[in-house]
């Protein structure tokens, strides 16, 4: 009797335990889902109008990703802003009208719009969009059903400064060097550009400042530092 007794409790916890894991854990199979590349706790998406001087809008691209079933056909995306977490109001950005999942593709884009106005001078706002699920496919995983875009009109460090481009191309980051990158090369953005085109931008900077080092005046300074870029050439 005592055997028949522990066999059940065993058997109870073991049910226990396999409805916890089936709550905490999110089942996709014979599903499509979508979520956002990025993962909201680490990877949040920062834009200044200071570096894009003249614009009244920034478009801020969020890579989207499929996992499951592939979509046969264009899905429409129900995407919101998480109005507890947001901080922008409805006038301070612009939704596409309508989100797309292109049929046959295992990533996407969705191209948000910022608007530029007077309250972002010295301040910042923050959106949060989230993907809901439909009947054509299901929420990804929890923390990549978000995305955090952070936009101002102050200096800020762009999220294209990545860790690749302070080792490869561009050195570590300032405010100052960033302002003359942009003065020098004309260009304000590397997220686009090839790992070519990249390294031309790059040398081009790297032979001014070379230049100057050369010159009467004297090498340009980044705080007590000289300025200095990491690219080879």
């Amino acid at each position: 009797m005592k055997k028949i007794y522990i066999i059940i409790s065993l058997l109870c916890v073991c049910f226990w335990f396999g409805s916890c894991s089936e709550q905490d854990t999110p089942l996709y199979s014979g599903d499509s889902y979508i979520y956002f590349t990025n993962n909201y706790k680490e990877d949040s998406i920062s834009v200044s109008f200071f570096f894009h001087p003249g614009e009244s809008q920034i478009m801020v691209e969020l890579p989207l990703t499929l996992g499951g079933e592939q979509l046969t056909e264009d899905t429409k995306i129900k995407l919101t802003a998480v109005e507890n977490l947001t901080t922008a109001l409805p006038e301070d950005y612009v939704l596409p009208e309508e989100a797309i999942f292109r049929a046959n593709h295992e990533t996407d884009t969705l191209r948000i719009l910022i608007n530029k106005s007077s309250k972002i001078d010295k301040a910042s706002l923050r959106l949060v969009l989230s993907i809901e699920g439909t009947d054509k496919y299901s929420a990804g995983p929890k923390d990549q059903r978000f995305s955090k875009i952070i936009f101002t009109a102050e200096k800020i460090k762009p999220t294209w400064w990545d860790k690749d481009i302070e080792k490869l191309y561009l050195g570590a980051y300032s405010h100052t060097k960033y302002e003359l990158f942009m003065h020098v090369t004309k260009v304000s953005d590397l997220s686009d550009k090839t790992r070519d085109e990249k390294r031309e931008i790059a040398l081009q900077f790297k032979y001014y400042l070379q230049e100057q080092a050369n010159s009467p005046s004297g090498p340009v300074m980044d705080g007590d530092k000289p300025m200095s870029v990491t690219v080879i050439g």
